[in-house]
Protein backbone atom coordinates (compact mmCIF):
# COMPACT_ATOMS: atom_id res chain seq x y z
CA UNK A 1 0.00 0.00 0.00
CA UNK A 2 2.80 2.41 0.91
CA UNK A 3 4.57 1.54 -2.36
CA UNK A 4 1.52 2.41 -4.42
CA UNK A 5 0.99 5.72 -2.61
CA UNK A 6 4.58 6.86 -2.94
CA UNK A 7 4.83 5.69 -6.52
CA UNK A 8 1.70 7.65 -7.40
CA UNK A 9 3.12 10.74 -5.75
CA UNK A 10 6.35 10.42 -7.65
CA UNK A 11 4.53 9.99 -10.93
CA UNK A 12 2.53 13.14 -10.36
CA UNK A 13 5.63 15.08 -9.35
CA UNK A 14 7.77 14.15 -12.37
CA UNK A 15 8.43 16.66 -15.12
CA UNK A 16 7.45 15.27 -18.50
CA UNK A 17 10.32 14.58 -20.82
CA UNK A 18 10.39 13.94 -24.58
CA UNK A 19 11.23 10.39 -25.47
CA UNK A 20 13.52 9.53 -28.30
CA UNK A 21 11.43 7.78 -30.90
CA UNK A 22 13.21 5.87 -33.56
CA UNK A 23 11.17 4.25 -36.30
CA UNK A 24 12.35 3.15 -39.71
CA UNK A 25 11.13 5.39 -42.50
CA UNK A 26 9.73 7.99 -40.06
CA UNK A 27 11.22 11.46 -39.98
CA UNK A 28 10.39 13.91 -37.27
CA UNK A 29 9.96 17.44 -38.56
CA UNK A 30 12.45 19.96 -37.21
CA UNK A 31 9.72 22.52 -36.67
CA UNK A 32 8.01 20.37 -34.12
CA UNK A 33 10.49 20.73 -31.20
CA UNK A 34 7.91 20.23 -28.46
CA UNK A 35 6.06 17.34 -29.93
CA UNK A 36 6.78 15.29 -26.86
CA UNK A 37 4.49 17.56 -24.85
CA UNK A 38 1.61 15.48 -26.06
CA UNK A 39 3.21 12.23 -24.88
CA UNK A 40 3.59 11.60 -21.09
CA UNK A 41 5.84 8.70 -20.00
CA UNK A 42 6.90 9.14 -16.38
CA UNK A 43 10.21 7.96 -15.05
CA UNK A 44 9.80 5.12 -12.51
CA UNK A 45 12.23 5.49 -9.52
CA UNK A 46 14.50 2.57 -8.77
CA UNK A 47 13.79 0.01 -6.03
CA UNK A 48 16.29 1.55 -3.59
CA UNK A 49 14.59 4.94 -3.65
CA UNK A 50 11.18 3.36 -3.14
CA UNK A 51 12.35 1.40 -0.12
CA UNK A 52 13.98 4.50 1.35
CA UNK A 53 10.69 6.39 1.04
CA UNK A 54 8.72 3.51 2.52
CA UNK A 55 11.06 3.27 5.50
CA UNK A 56 10.80 7.03 5.98
CA UNK A 57 7.01 6.85 6.00
CA UNK A 58 6.99 3.96 8.48
CA UNK A 59 9.44 5.75 10.74
CA UNK A 60 7.25 8.86 10.68
CA UNK A 61 4.20 6.75 11.59
CA UNK A 62 6.14 5.28 14.51
CA UNK A 63 7.05 8.76 15.75
CA UNK A 64 3.41 9.83 15.56
CA UNK A 65 2.32 6.81 17.59
CA UNK A 66 4.96 7.43 20.22
CA UNK A 67 3.96 11.09 20.44
CA UNK A 68 0.40 9.93 21.16
CA UNK A 69 1.64 7.68 23.96
CA UNK A 70 0.98 4.46 22.03
CA UNK A 71 4.41 3.02 22.76
CA UNK A 72 3.47 -0.58 22.00
CA UNK A 73 2.16 0.27 18.53
CA UNK A 74 5.19 2.45 17.94
CA UNK A 75 7.50 -0.42 18.80
CA UNK A 76 5.69 -2.67 16.32
CA UNK A 77 6.24 -0.18 13.50
CA UNK A 78 9.86 0.41 14.50
CA UNK A 79 10.48 -3.33 14.50
CA UNK A 80 9.08 -3.47 10.99
CA UNK A 81 11.47 -0.73 9.86
CA UNK A 82 14.38 -2.64 11.40
CA UNK A 83 13.41 -6.07 10.05
CA UNK A 84 12.11 -5.18 6.59
CA UNK A 85 14.19 -2.11 5.70
CA UNK A 86 17.54 -2.90 7.25
CA UNK A 87 19.47 -1.49 4.30
CA UNK A 88 17.87 1.97 4.49
CA UNK A 89 19.11 4.96 6.46
CA UNK A 90 16.08 4.85 8.75
CA UNK A 91 16.85 1.39 10.18
CA UNK A 92 19.64 2.70 12.50
CA UNK A 93 17.33 5.49 13.60
CA UNK A 94 14.66 2.94 14.45
CA UNK A 95 17.19 0.93 16.47
CA UNK A 96 18.17 4.04 18.42
CA UNK A 97 14.53 4.93 19.05
CA UNK A 98 13.82 1.40 20.28
CA UNK A 99 16.64 1.74 22.79
CA UNK A 100 15.16 5.01 24.02
CA UNK A 101 11.75 3.41 24.39
CA UNK A 102 13.21 0.57 26.46
CA UNK A 103 14.89 3.07 28.78
CA UNK A 104 11.62 4.96 29.14
CA UNK A 105 9.76 1.73 29.91
CA UNK A 106 12.28 0.75 32.59
CA UNK A 107 11.90 4.19 34.17
CA UNK A 108 8.11 4.07 34.18
CA UNK A 109 8.04 0.55 35.62
CA UNK A 110 10.70 1.14 38.27
CA UNK A 111 9.35 4.47 39.47
CA UNK A 112 6.26 3.21 41.34
CA UNK A 113 8.03 0.06 42.57
CA UNK A 114 11.19 1.71 43.87
CA UNK A 115 11.18 1.82 47.68
CA UNK A 116 11.11 5.27 49.21
CA UNK A 117 13.90 5.49 51.73
CA UNK A 118 12.97 7.87 54.50
CA UNK A 119 15.70 6.79 56.87
CA UNK A 120 15.98 3.86 59.27
CA UNK A 121 12.74 2.17 60.22
CA UNK A 122 11.37 3.37 63.53
CA UNK A 123 11.67 0.84 66.33
CA UNK A 124 9.24 2.61 68.65
CA UNK A 125 6.58 -0.10 68.72
CA UNK A 126 9.11 -2.91 69.01
CA UNK A 127 10.96 -1.16 71.81
CA UNK A 128 7.77 -0.49 73.75
CA UNK A 129 6.53 -4.06 73.39
CA UNK A 130 9.82 -5.73 74.27
CA UNK A 131 10.60 -3.59 77.29
CA UNK A 132 7.03 -3.83 78.54
CA UNK A 133 7.54 -7.60 78.67
CA UNK A 134 11.08 -7.62 80.12
CA UNK A 135 11.15 -4.84 82.70
CA UNK A 136 8.26 -6.11 84.87
CA UNK A 137 10.18 -9.33 85.51
CA UNK A 138 13.41 -7.45 86.20
CA UNK A 139 11.90 -4.96 88.62
CA UNK A 140 9.37 -7.38 90.11
CA UNK A 141 11.71 -10.36 90.64
CA UNK A 142 15.40 -9.58 90.25
CA UNK A 143 15.56 -6.25 92.04
CA UNK A 144 13.63 -7.34 95.16
CA UNK A 145 15.37 -10.71 95.20
CA UNK A 146 18.82 -9.13 95.02
CA UNK A 147 18.14 -6.55 97.74
CA UNK A 148 15.57 -6.89 100.51
CA UNK A 149 14.24 -10.42 99.84
CA UNK A 150 10.51 -9.72 100.43
CA UNK A 151 8.39 -12.23 102.30
CA UNK A 152 5.10 -10.91 100.90
CA UNK A 153 4.10 -10.48 97.23
CA UNK A 154 2.90 -6.88 97.60
CA UNK A 155 6.19 -5.16 96.79
CA UNK A 156 7.21 -7.46 93.92
CA UNK A 157 3.79 -6.99 92.30
CA UNK A 158 3.90 -3.21 92.71
CA UNK A 159 7.43 -3.09 91.35
CA UNK A 160 6.35 -5.32 88.46
CA UNK A 161 3.62 -2.83 87.59
CA UNK A 162 6.20 -0.09 87.85
CA UNK A 163 8.38 -1.99 85.42
CA UNK A 164 5.45 -2.25 83.01
CA UNK A 165 4.88 1.49 83.13
CA UNK A 166 8.58 2.17 82.80
CA UNK A 167 8.80 -0.14 79.81
CA UNK A 168 6.02 1.72 78.00
CA UNK A 169 6.59 5.32 79.05
CA UNK A 170 10.37 5.03 79.19
CA UNK A 171 10.50 3.52 75.72
CA UNK A 172 8.31 6.29 74.33
CA UNK A 173 10.48 8.93 75.96
CA UNK A 174 13.68 7.31 74.72
CA UNK A 175 12.33 7.11 71.19
CA UNK A 176 11.21 10.75 71.27
CA UNK A 177 14.68 11.84 72.34
CA UNK A 178 16.90 9.40 70.45
CA UNK A 179 14.77 8.16 67.50
CA UNK A 180 15.30 4.45 68.19
CA UNK A 181 15.45 2.30 65.06
CA UNK A 182 14.21 -1.28 64.70
CA UNK A 183 17.74 -2.80 64.69
CA UNK A 184 18.59 -0.90 67.87
CA UNK A 185 15.43 -2.10 69.62
CA UNK A 186 16.16 -5.67 68.51
CA UNK A 187 19.78 -5.47 69.65
CA UNK A 188 18.73 -4.26 73.10
CA UNK A 189 16.27 -7.13 73.56
CA UNK A 190 18.76 -9.72 72.28
CA UNK A 191 21.42 -8.45 74.65
CA UNK A 192 19.00 -8.57 77.58
CA UNK A 193 17.95 -12.17 76.84
CA UNK A 194 21.50 -13.45 76.41
CA UNK A 195 22.58 -11.49 79.48
CA UNK A 196 19.87 -13.09 81.61
CA UNK A 197 20.77 -16.57 80.35
CA UNK A 198 24.47 -16.08 81.10
CA UNK A 199 23.68 -14.62 84.50
CA UNK A 200 21.75 -17.77 85.35
CA UNK A 201 24.70 -19.89 84.19
CA UNK A 202 27.02 -17.80 86.33
CA UNK A 203 24.98 -18.58 89.44
CA UNK A 204 25.05 -22.29 88.54
CA UNK A 205 28.83 -22.16 88.42
CA UNK A 206 29.52 -20.04 91.52
CA UNK A 207 26.62 -21.41 93.61
CA UNK A 208 26.73 -18.64 96.22
CA UNK A 209 25.36 -19.34 99.69
CA UNK A 210 23.59 -16.01 100.00
CA UNK A 211 20.27 -16.22 98.13
CA UNK A 212 20.55 -12.57 97.20
CA UNK A 213 23.80 -13.23 95.35
CA UNK A 214 21.98 -15.48 92.89
CA UNK A 215 19.60 -12.68 91.95
CA UNK A 216 22.45 -10.19 91.90
CA UNK A 217 24.41 -12.25 89.40
CA UNK A 218 21.39 -12.72 87.15
CA UNK A 219 20.65 -8.99 87.40
CA UNK A 220 24.28 -8.25 86.63
CA UNK A 221 24.07 -10.44 83.55
CA UNK A 222 20.96 -8.56 82.45
CA UNK A 223 22.61 -5.18 82.88
CA UNK A 224 25.73 -6.33 81.05
CA UNK A 225 23.70 -7.76 78.20
CA UNK A 226 21.57 -4.64 77.92
CA UNK A 227 24.72 -2.53 77.85
CA UNK A 228 26.15 -4.68 75.07
CA UNK A 229 22.93 -4.32 73.07
CA UNK A 230 22.93 -0.54 73.53
CA UNK A 231 26.58 -0.32 72.50
CA UNK A 232 25.96 -2.42 69.40
CA UNK A 233 23.03 -0.25 68.38
CA UNK A 234 25.02 2.94 68.97
CA UNK A 235 28.33 2.08 67.35
CA UNK A 236 27.23 -0.22 64.51
CA UNK A 237 25.64 2.35 62.22
CA UNK A 238 25.16 -0.05 59.32
CA UNK A 239 23.48 -2.74 61.43
CA UNK A 240 20.19 -3.96 59.98
CA UNK A 241 17.27 -5.91 61.39
CA UNK A 242 18.47 -8.90 59.38
CA UNK A 243 21.87 -8.74 61.09
CA UNK A 244 20.35 -8.83 64.57
CA UNK A 245 17.98 -11.55 63.46
CA UNK A 246 20.94 -13.67 62.35
CA UNK A 247 22.42 -13.31 65.83
CA UNK A 248 19.12 -14.30 67.42
CA UNK A 249 18.54 -17.30 65.19
CA UNK A 250 22.15 -18.34 65.58
CA UNK A 251 21.54 -18.55 69.32
CA UNK A 252 18.34 -20.53 68.73
CA UNK A 253 20.10 -23.02 66.46
CA UNK A 254 22.99 -23.32 68.87
CA UNK A 255 20.74 -24.21 71.78
CA UNK A 256 18.76 -26.62 69.57
CA UNK A 257 21.83 -28.52 68.43
CA UNK A 258 23.14 -28.68 71.99
CA UNK A 259 19.81 -30.14 73.14
CA UNK A 260 20.11 -32.84 70.47
CA UNK A 261 23.63 -33.60 71.68
CA UNK A 262 22.14 -34.83 74.98
CA UNK A 263 21.00 -37.99 73.18
CA UNK A 264 24.62 -38.77 72.36
CA UNK A 265 26.40 -37.44 75.42
CA UNK A 266 24.29 -36.48 78.42
CA UNK A 267 25.84 -34.34 81.18
CA UNK A 268 25.91 -35.82 84.62
CA UNK A 269 24.08 -32.94 86.32
CA UNK A 270 21.33 -30.51 85.50
CA UNK A 271 23.86 -27.71 85.82
CA UNK A 272 25.83 -29.22 82.98
CA UNK A 273 22.71 -29.30 80.83
CA UNK A 274 22.04 -25.61 81.45
CA UNK A 275 25.63 -24.61 80.86
CA UNK A 276 25.91 -26.50 77.61
CA UNK A 277 22.72 -25.02 76.21
CA UNK A 278 23.59 -21.44 77.17
CA UNK A 279 27.18 -21.66 75.99
CA UNK A 280 25.96 -23.22 72.74
CA UNK A 281 23.52 -20.33 72.35
CA UNK A 282 26.40 -17.90 72.90
CA UNK A 283 28.46 -19.71 70.28
CA UNK A 284 25.53 -19.68 67.84
CA UNK A 285 25.03 -15.95 68.43
CA UNK A 286 28.71 -15.34 67.67
CA UNK A 287 28.47 -17.39 64.48
CA UNK A 288 25.35 -15.45 63.50
CA UNK A 289 27.18 -12.19 64.08
CA UNK A 290 30.05 -13.32 61.88
CA UNK A 291 27.62 -14.36 59.15
CA UNK A 292 25.95 -10.96 59.39
CA UNK A 293 29.21 -9.35 58.27
CA UNK A 294 29.22 -11.52 55.13
CA UNK A 295 25.54 -11.87 54.22
CA UNK A 296 22.94 -9.29 53.29
CA UNK A 297 19.80 -10.98 54.59
CA UNK A 298 16.42 -9.73 55.70
CA UNK A 299 14.79 -10.41 59.03
CA UNK A 300 11.90 -12.13 57.29
CA UNK A 301 14.17 -14.53 55.45
CA UNK A 302 15.92 -15.67 58.63
CA UNK A 303 12.50 -16.37 60.11
CA UNK A 304 11.52 -18.36 57.03
CA UNK A 305 14.72 -20.42 57.20
CA UNK A 306 14.25 -21.23 60.88
CA UNK A 307 10.59 -22.05 60.39
CA UNK A 308 11.55 -24.34 57.50
CA UNK A 309 14.02 -26.03 59.82
CA UNK A 310 11.25 -26.57 62.37
CA UNK A 311 9.05 -28.05 59.63
CA UNK A 312 11.89 -30.36 58.60
CA UNK A 313 12.24 -31.49 62.20
CA UNK A 314 8.53 -32.30 62.36
CA UNK A 315 8.68 -34.30 59.12
CA UNK A 316 11.77 -36.19 60.29
CA UNK A 317 10.18 -37.03 63.63
CA UNK A 318 7.08 -38.37 61.87
CA UNK A 319 9.12 -40.52 59.50
CA UNK A 320 11.22 -41.79 62.40
CA UNK A 321 8.07 -42.64 64.33
CA UNK A 322 6.85 -44.75 61.42
CA UNK A 323 10.24 -46.36 61.03
CA UNK A 324 10.50 -47.23 64.70
CA UNK A 325 7.01 -48.70 64.77
CA UNK A 326 7.17 -50.74 61.59
CA UNK A 327 10.91 -51.29 61.48
CA UNK A 328 13.77 -51.65 63.90
CA UNK A 329 14.66 -48.01 64.50
CA UNK A 330 14.75 -47.33 68.18
CA UNK A 331 18.06 -45.97 69.45
CA UNK A 332 18.27 -42.47 70.89
CA UNK A 333 21.30 -41.69 68.74
CA UNK A 334 19.44 -42.44 65.53
CA UNK A 335 16.47 -40.39 66.73
CA UNK A 336 18.68 -37.38 67.41
CA UNK A 337 20.43 -37.80 64.08
CA UNK A 338 17.08 -37.91 62.28
CA UNK A 339 15.87 -34.74 63.98
CA UNK A 340 19.08 -32.84 63.31
CA UNK A 341 19.16 -34.03 59.71
CA UNK A 342 15.54 -33.06 59.18
CA UNK A 343 16.05 -29.60 60.64
CA UNK A 344 19.12 -28.94 58.52
CA UNK A 345 17.44 -30.18 55.34
CA UNK A 346 14.37 -28.08 56.09
CA UNK A 347 16.49 -25.01 56.72
CA UNK A 348 18.38 -25.63 53.49
CA UNK A 349 15.13 -25.91 51.54
CA UNK A 350 13.85 -22.70 53.09
CA UNK A 351 17.10 -20.90 52.30
CA UNK A 352 16.97 -22.08 48.69
CA UNK A 353 13.36 -21.05 48.13
CA UNK A 354 14.01 -17.61 49.65
CA UNK A 355 17.31 -16.97 47.87
CA UNK A 356 15.75 -13.92 46.16
CA UNK A 357 13.48 -13.03 49.05
CA UNK A 358 13.86 -9.43 50.29
CA UNK A 359 10.93 -9.46 52.69
CA UNK A 360 10.21 -5.83 51.98
CA UNK A 361 6.83 -6.26 50.29
CA UNK A 362 3.65 -4.60 51.41
CA UNK A 363 1.15 -7.47 51.21
CA UNK A 364 2.32 -9.25 54.36
CA UNK A 365 1.37 -6.31 56.55
CA UNK A 366 -2.24 -7.38 56.18
CA UNK A 367 -2.20 -11.06 55.23
CA UNK A 368 -0.90 -14.33 56.58
CA UNK A 369 0.69 -15.44 53.30
CA UNK A 370 1.01 -13.40 50.12
CA UNK A 371 2.80 -13.47 46.78
CA UNK A 372 4.00 -10.14 45.42
CA UNK A 373 6.50 -9.32 42.68
CA UNK A 374 7.69 -12.91 42.52
CA UNK A 375 8.32 -13.19 46.27
CA UNK A 376 6.47 -14.99 49.06
CA UNK A 377 5.54 -12.76 51.98
CA UNK A 378 4.53 -13.97 55.41
CA UNK A 379 2.80 -12.45 58.38
CA UNK A 380 1.76 -13.66 61.82
CA UNK A 381 -0.61 -12.37 64.50
CA UNK A 382 1.49 -10.49 67.01
CA UNK A 383 0.45 -8.58 70.16
CA UNK A 384 1.30 -5.01 69.27
CA UNK A 385 1.10 -1.54 70.74
CA UNK A 386 0.37 0.71 67.78
CA UNK A 387 -0.83 4.27 67.14
CA UNK A 388 -4.53 4.74 66.52
CA UNK A 389 -6.25 7.21 64.21
CA UNK A 390 -6.33 9.93 66.87
CA UNK A 391 -2.61 9.78 67.56
CA UNK A 392 -2.90 7.70 70.73
CA UNK A 393 -1.78 4.15 71.40
CA UNK A 394 -3.83 1.00 71.07
CA UNK A 395 -3.12 -2.59 72.05
CA UNK A 396 -4.21 -5.29 69.64
CA UNK A 397 -3.31 -8.15 67.36
CA UNK A 398 -1.74 -7.14 64.09
CA UNK A 399 -0.10 -9.06 61.27
CA UNK A 400 3.56 -8.24 61.58
CA UNK A 401 5.22 -8.17 58.16
CA UNK A 402 7.61 -11.04 57.64
CA UNK A 403 7.49 -12.09 61.30
CA UNK A 404 6.48 -15.38 62.85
Amino acid sequence: MFSILFLSGLVLAQEPQAPEIEAPGLEVPESVDNAADTVEMPLVPDEEAIRELESAALYQVALELIAQGRFGDGEVVLNRVISEFGETTFSPRAVSMMSELENMADTYVAAPQAPIHTGPTSGRTELILSQALVLPGVLGLLVPGSTFQPDEPLMPVLMGFTGLGLGVVGSMYADDRLQITTPQAMALLEGEILGLANGIVLTSITQPRDPRANFQQVLGGFVAGAGAGIAAGYYLDDMTAGDVSLVHHGAVWGSWLSAMSFYVYEPETDVGVLQRMVFSADAGAIVGGLLATKLDISRARTNVVTLSGAAGTFVASGLYLLGSYYGELGSEESFAAALVGGSLVGAGVGAWFTRDFSGDGSVASGTMIGFEDGEWLFGAPTPTIMPDADGGLAVGMSLAKGLF
